[in-house]
């Protein structure tokens, strides 16, 4: 096993939670009740939960009309392709109105939508 410091290994961590990479699992001590890939998969679990409870505080009129499900499905995919720039969750969604407005152009389900992506510009400003 590699010497590595302690940043190189919350870094490698924090990149794991958001890909499929299990590198860090190295450095996990081992378990008889769970791999080190299942407890890797608690933080993920929690990682994207928290990510989308954000994002469904920052969003609730974009959340009402997508309706529950459907806008999870969308901040879950979200979680995948934007990763937090910061530690304050507050700046998290920032990207959402872009994300919105590409997710349009992919999802024929979301074209009676044309104005989500401005919506979503006005929930971030407030």
């Amino acid at each position: 096993m590699t010497s590595l410091k302690l940043d190189e290994i919350q870094n490698n961590f924090t990149q794991c939670l958001t890909t499929k990479a299990n590198d860090v699992c190295q450095h996990f001590n081992a378990d008889a009740e769970f791999t080190e890939w299942q407890r890797l998969e608690v933080y993920r679990t929690n990682g994207r939960s928290l990510h989308v409870s954000v994002l469904s505080e920052d969003y609730p009129v974009c959340k009402k009309i997508l309706g529950d499900d459907y806008f999870k499905q969308v901040a879950r995919f979200y979680y995948q392709n934007y990763s937090s720039g910061s530690f304050d969750l507050n700046a998290y969604g920032d990207n959402f109105a872009d994300f919105i407005n590409l997710l349009q152009s992919e999802r024929s389900e979301l074209e009676s939508y044309s104005y989500l992506s401005d919506l979503a510009l006005l929930e971030n400003a407030i």
